[in-house]
């Protein structure tokens, strides 16, 4: 954990009692003499800190071979977007801001330890967006959301299914497997939770990353989300370049974890 604040760090510490260890730095000269003694399995970075600014040590992370994919995760009070897309794009895990609510920075910190357990992201390179256009399935019944959506993710390296109900989710997924899905939560008949449930038991799509998007503000809904091992959960209205980016986020992930299994099963 790298921030300054010292109610902060008490409030972090006993938000992850018992999930993991926790290593504290109060500026980015400490938390690369950390680094450079022990590679973490997560860094929650803080926005502002002393001597530099979190993006500038996460620059600097991503410049050093063992820093290069450690996985970073941001809590800041920042309500500007751009540091977030700028994180993002550098390939940090998440994003929260402060406030920080510690049942929601309990289960994202879990559900990110569970996310990078899954490869060695340290020694797999992501394969390129650019390699090949990412097939992304949005679904929502509400088809001003799904314009919404596509006006978002078609500018990038993406090409987009859309879909307004369940079962035309599963068609299409079934046609052809999406690298990930965004799901709306509150859909009739068959909500987004299900449609989740449903797509996850599809031995197809056991690598696609599934992301909730909703107008829902609930926590309780984000840690259902997470805990049932969604990839990501984002609230409506989003801002077209941070759901890109999350949307990238993904599919590097996915790509990631892909080529790294490929390699085990080649050793």
């Amino acid at each position: 954990m790298v921030d300054d604040d010292v109610v902060i760090l008490q409030q972090i510490d006993q938000a992850l009692s018992g999930v993991c260890e926790l290593r504290v730095a109060r500026c980015g000269a400490d938390a690369l003499r950390l680094l450079a003694d022990r590679q973490p399995a997560l860094v929650l970075l803080d926005l502002e800190l002393g001597d530099m600014d979190g993006l500038s040590l996460l620059r600097e992370m991503r410049s050093r071979t063992a820093s290069a994919r450690t996985p970073v995760l941001f809590l800041s009070g920042d309500a500007n977007p751009l540091p977030q897309i700028e994180a993002l794009e550098l390939d940090a895990l998440d994003w929260l801001s402060k406030p920080i609510d510690s049942e929601r920075l309990r289960s994202r910190v879990i559900a990110a330890l569970g996310k990078t357990r899954r490869t060695r992201s340290d020694e797999v390179d992501a394969e390129p967006l650019t390699a090949a256009r990412a097939v992304i399935l949005a679904v929502d019944d509400d088809t001003i959301a799904l314009d919404a959506v596509a006006a978002a993710l078609v500018p990038g390296a993406f090409d987009l299914r859309s879909a307004t109900s369940a079962e035309q989710a599963l068609s299409l997924a079934a046609l052809e497997v999406p690298e990930v899905v965004l799901i709306d939560v509150a859909m009739p008949e068959v909500n987004g939770f299900e449609l989740a449930a449903r797509l996850m038991v599809m031995p197809e799509l056991a690598d696609t990353q599934i992301i909730f998007i909703t107008q829902h503000g609930d926590f309780d809904l984000e840690v259902r989300a997470l805990q049932m091992g969604a990839f990501d959960f984002v609230n409506k209205p989003f801002v077209p370049e941070i759901l890109r980016a999350r949307v990238g986020n993904a599919v590097r992930m996915r790509r990631r974890n892909l080529r790294a299994l490929e390699e085990s099963r080649a050793h």
